[in-house]
């Protein structure tokens, strides 16, 4: 009895794991962006906010901006991607 192996997966087999893997880590690699992106602005303001005796002005101010850039930052990259995969199809003339 043959023992399935790397000889024995036919190629478009493995380019549909490969793509399925790939997705999965860029999944992983954008959802930790999201999450710790903000988390250091947060923790930059309240750096901050205690070295210069001032209220929660930097800590929301900047944790704020870090929420804002990190969904700017999605939003134009699910646009171009979108963008790429709808490239010559007939409905975007």
């Amino acid at each position: 009895m043959e023992r399935p192996g790397p000889s024995t997966v036919r190629a478009p087999e493995l380019e549909a794991r490969r793509s399925l893997y790939q997705g999965f880590g860029n999944a992983l690699g954008q959802a930790v962006e999201l999450v710790v992106s903000p988390l250091l602005f947060l923790l930059a303001g309240v750096w901050l906010d205690d070295r210069l005796g001032t209220g929660p002005g930097f800590t929301v101010g900047l944790a704020v901006a870090g929420v804002v850039g990190v969904a700017a930052k999605a939003y134009y990259r699910y646009e171009a991607r979108m963008a790429a995969e709808e490239e010559g199809k007939p409905w975007r003339r």
